[in-house]
């Protein structure tokens, strides 16, 4: 896709910018993981230190992607990674200490294991998968909404009808055609000409 600028040239756009949040106790780590993440995409990185600060942060803003280090000041990374998934769309990406105990409660909360020392190769297809999850997840909610959205619309209008049928004594065929004719004489959709016979007859 390409974007002209004002003076009439056509800009082509650069790859979207991935929103990733990481949470880690040690500056080290944190700039370790933000070294490995810029190299492989563009990325808007936000930084915690604690698991308080990262539930803040989470509350104010919505990110595609969160690394959470298995050791926190405040609590562990594994109770975070957890209310993460529980709470968010994001791909999550937990490194785990080496030798830490059974993690299958995160994995099988959708969260992506990985266990130190990490290898940049190992890193790179975590990260991949974590961003193919949340496209995935992104598009079954955008179903939903688009579902959700159909059903309050059939809802609405099945009410319209039921208005029509009360105070205009015809039957629901006839009030489908009313709405449907509506509709196309005035341009509207109908769900706004139910919502027009709603506050007409409600009000």
């Amino acid at each position: 896709m390409r974007r002209t600028d004002p003076a009439g040239r056509q800009k082509k756009e650069g790859p979207a910018v991935c929103k990733i949040l990481i949470v880690s106790s040690g500056e080290k780590n944190r700039r370790l993981l933000s070294a490995m993440v810029q190299d492989i995409q563009p990325a808007e990185l936000t930084f915690a230190e604690t698991a308080a600060a990262a539930h803040a942060t989470l509350t104010e803003f919505v990110f595609d992607l969160i690394l959470i280090d298995a050791k926190l000041s405040d609590s562990s990374g594994s109770k975070l990674a957890l209310y993460a998934a529980r709470q968010t769309s994001a791909g999550l990406l937990y490194i785990a200490a080496a030798g830490e105990p059974d993690t299958s409660p995160l994995e099988q909360a959708g969260v992506i294991v990985l266990e130190r020392p990490i290898g940049q190769a190992q890193f790179r297809q975590a990260v991949r998968m974590a961003a193919a999850f949340r496209r995935r997840l992104s598009a079954w909610e955008e179903e939903n909404r688009r579902l959700q959205t159909k059903i309050s619309e059939i809802k609405l209008i099945d009410r319209a009808k039921c208005i029509l049928i009360q105070y205009l004594n015809i039957n629901e065929q006839q009030a489908h055609r009313y709405i449907e004719k509506q509709a196309m004489d005035r341009h509207r959709t109908r769900r706004e000409i139910a919502e027009g016979i709603l506050k007409t007859y409600e009000s």
